[in-house]
């Protein structure tokens, strides 16, 4: 649901469903379940919150990859001169690099490698249909923003957690 319909209802965030042209069926990730809601919402919370994600499967990975190179080409088609990935701020390209939310088993988890697969893979689907001279950027956040947790000393990436530091 658009923030701003949710802050019109008093809340912080709200699920939407297909009455209200959401898509909740849709709601995927690296990883899936009540346990990676965003705002840490259950279903049954009155003030709501997102959708539980579904765990994105090996198929969905593979489409996903095709879409991004098919909104490639589209953008060529109508003139853009520059394409941006954005794998940054949460979204979802950023969640499969992010040892946060991305603790997958199989080989788009785990190591740094298996979780810079998906973006790897994005890029090269987007090089393969452009213009070689057009600008491919792959915009990254270089931290979870997370050094303060628990859980962000435990597994985050950023300039002051314990991973950055003996990387140096």
């Amino acid at each position: 649901m658009p923030p701003l319909v949710a802050v019109e209802r008093g809340l912080y965030s709200a699920r939407t469903n297909a009455e209200d042209d959401g898509w909740p069926e849709a709601v995927i990730g690296p990883l899936g379940g009540l346990h990676q809601i965003w705002d840490g919402k259950r279903p049954d919370d009155p003030k709501r919150g997102y959708h539980a994600p579904r765990a994105m499967t090996t198929e969905d990975i593979k489409n996903l990859v095709a879409d991004f190179a098919k909104a490639a080409q589209r953008a060529v088609e109508v003139g853009v001169d520059i394409i941006e990935i954005h794998g940054a701020h949460g979204y979802l390209l950023h969640q499969f690099l992010s040892p946060i939310t991305n603790r997958r088993t199989d080989s788009y988890g785990g190591s740094f490698e298996n979780r810079t697969r998906i973006p790897i893979e994005v890029t090269k689907s987007i090089r393969a249909v452009v213009p070689g001279t057009m600008p491919v950027f792959l915009r990254i956040s270089a931290t979870d923003w997370m050094e303060k947790t628990a859980l962000g000393k435990e597994l985050g990436w950023g300039l002051g957690t314990r991973r950055a530091q003996l990387a140096r």
